[in-house]
């Protein structure tokens, strides 16, 4: 409904400066605007 669909692509994780050491990550999605 929000004009974007998930694309058929790997989705990544970046892991970053703090982040490593908090054990959190960023996850990429790719997505398509439709």
């Amino acid at each position: 409904s929000n004009g974007y669909q998930i694309d058929n692509k790997p989705i990544l994780e970046r892991y970053t400066g703090d982040m490593i050491t908090s054990g959190y990550c960023e996850l990429c999605v790719p997505v398509i605007l439709v």
